[in-house]
């Protein structure tokens, strides 16, 4: 399976606000008919536009490509029945000048732990793919997003066990393998391994990924591609299955910076069914206006209790170095900071807030018994209770509290 080069920053940022002039008038000279996936977004539709493929043929390739390399890395969850049929759309839309966008008639990946039509949940737990078999009728809200926009929704990634870990081990479809290791032995990190690793080796350009405490950034470095993990709250996590909802933040994977501002663009925005995401007003089009000047005067903190110099070799010390002289060459402020919760004292603090829920669990017992709630429950606990109807084709409903046992988390069917 080869892995593809990601290009550079500064290229990939150049590229991007053409994207968002759709339907297209003019378009660049690049040519990447030998493997259209293996380029950006923007070389991708400059390449349909002159005829070179469709979105069908390149859904095809992908397709093809997961069922081979991808099934040998063990990072393909679920395939879906419809991609064919949404490549299809997409030509036609093409054909008739009338395009959605830069995501039209790019395939893209969910994760497993994403509802998607007519697909099952299997978080990637073989347990819960037993218990709950059955195909869910409704798109998690991302997925009805990027759909929206006329992307090719190719199926869902694997992970680690309801993305709880950080390895790639999935008990549903076998520990994820790092494409740039073929002895197997070197870890793709996690837990959204899957979409790091369809990413790397041209499966897709994106993927969508879950971000508690590195989830996509982990696998991102493992991987060579980008992760990110965007402000809390700014995407909405409607019909996902949870792992800290308090902490939950999902954001793309993709090879350059340019097409995950794409796909970003795309998932964000205000959700009802998900109380604790952004409220206002996303505007299609935002990330359209990134360039190389946007980090001029930006204030960047940087922890540097997270970069111990002493423990880091020579190279990872260069590309540290590297990358902080890129912040700053572009105009931005790098200053020294200290978050209240570091990897020192995470544990500690997370030891306080799992008192503090089991406190406040127990005075909702306590009310509950005597028909009423307490006041001190209501505003200390933060419980999310997903209880819409986008899982009424798994029939199912999950809590989940701000903090697990030790052991891992508990679903309540």
């Amino acid at each position: 399976m080869p892995i593809i080069t990601p290009l550079s920053r500064r290229d990939a940022l150049a590229h991007l606000s053409a994207l968002f002039t759709l339907p297209f008038v003019e378009w660049p000279s690049w040519s990447l008919a030998a493997d259209p996936l293996g380029g950006t977004i923007a070389q991708y539709q400059a390449g349909r536009l002159r005829g070179e493929y469709t979105a069908l043929d390149v859904t095809t390739r992908a397709l093809d490509r997961c069922r081979t390399g991808g099934a040998a890395l063990h990072a393909i969850d679920t395939l879906s029945a419809s991609a064919h049929a949404e490549a299809r759309a997409s030509d036609a839309r093409l054909r008739s000048k009338t395009l959605r966008g830069p995501l039209d008639g790019v395939p893209l990946f969910a994760k497993s732990i994403y509802d998607m039509e007519s697909t099952t949940t299997s978080a990637s737990s073989a347990e819960w793919a037993r218990l709950f078999p059955q195909r869910v009728s409704r798109d998690a809200i991302e997925v009805t997003r990027l759909r929206a926009a006329g992307a090719v929704i190719l199926g869902k990634t694997a992970a680690d066990d309801f993305a709880y870990r950080g390895n790639g081990t999935s008990s549903f479809t076998g520990q994820v393998l790092n494409p740039h290791d073929r002895t197997g032995l070197r870890t793709p990190g996690g837990s959204s391994a899957g979409s790091a690793v369809a990413v790397a080796c041209g499966m897709a350009f994106c993927a969508l990924g879950t971000d508690d405490g590195g989830s996509n950034r982990i696998p991102a470095q493992f991987t060579g591609v980008v992760g990110v993990k965007p402000t809390f709250g700014l995407v909405p996590r409607s019909g996902v299955i949870p792992t800290w909802p308090v902490l939950d933040t999902h954001g793309p994977l993709a090879r350059s910076v340019a097409d995950a501002a794409l796909m970003l663009d795309a998932i964000a925005g205000h959700d009802a069914d998900d109380a604790l995401s952004l409220r206002g007003t996303w505007r299609r089009g935002t990330l359209g206006a990134l360039s190389i000047s946007t980090l001029r005067g930006a204030r960047l903190g940087f922890v540097e209790l997270h970069a111990p110099r002493a423990q880091m070799t020579a190279d990872c010390l260069r590309v540290l170095d590297a990358a902080l002289a890129d912040c700053t060459g572009a105009g931005a402020i790098v200053e020294s900071y200290a978050p209240p919760v570091d990897r020192v004292t995470y544990r500690e603090q997370f030891a306080i807030l799992r008192a503090r829920t089991r406190r406040c669990c127990a005075q909702r017992e306590l009310a509950g018994r005597h028909g009423e709630r307490s006041s001190a429950a209501i505003s200390n606990d933060r419980v999310s209770i997903r209880k819409t109807p986008r899982n009424v084709g798994s029939r199912r409903i999950v809590l989940s509290t701000m903090c697990f046992p030790p052991s891992g988390p508990l679903w309540t069917r």
